[in-house]
């Protein structure tokens, strides 16, 4: 039987992280409000997408302020890992309901203000005005 040395462990954990499908669909942040997922990996070579679920469909709103304090947590967590970064893409959903509620965009360009042409077409029936 062949006992992996040092050195195989370490090549192991470099092949896993640059891994396409190791990061695919990471957690950066989970509490009793929200999920946030990484939802493929990055590649620091184009823009990550990530998911929000949260159980606060307010969020979503024009006047939240809750969506840019996420947004810039998981700005500063990618940018540690790409200094690069020029642009982070969002799509929100409400958890127990199926579909994408929301989409926008970060862009360093604009200072990092979580930019959004508005809530998509499946969240009118929740009331809310895109």
């Amino acid at each position: 039987m062949n006992i992996p040395t040092y050195k195989d462990l370490i090549a192991l954990l470099v092949v896993a992280s640059t891994s396409t499908t190791a990061w695919a669909d990471r957690i950066l942040i989970s509490d009793n409000q929200q999920t946030v997922t990484l939802s493929h990996a990055l590649d620091c070579y184009s823009a990550p997408n990530i998911r929000i679920d949260t159980s606060q469909p307010e969020m979503y709103t024009p006047e939240s302020t809750r969506l840019q304090a996420v947004s810039d947590t998981v700005r500063a967590m990618l940018s540690y890992e790409c200094p690069g970064l020029s642009q982070i893409n969002i799509t929100g959903t409400i958890r127990g309901l199926e579909g994408i509620v929301y989409r926008g965009e970060l862009r360093a360009r604009n200072h990092w203000l979580v930019q959004s042409p508005g809530l998509t077409s499946s969240s009118h029936g929740l009331g809310y005005q895109g």
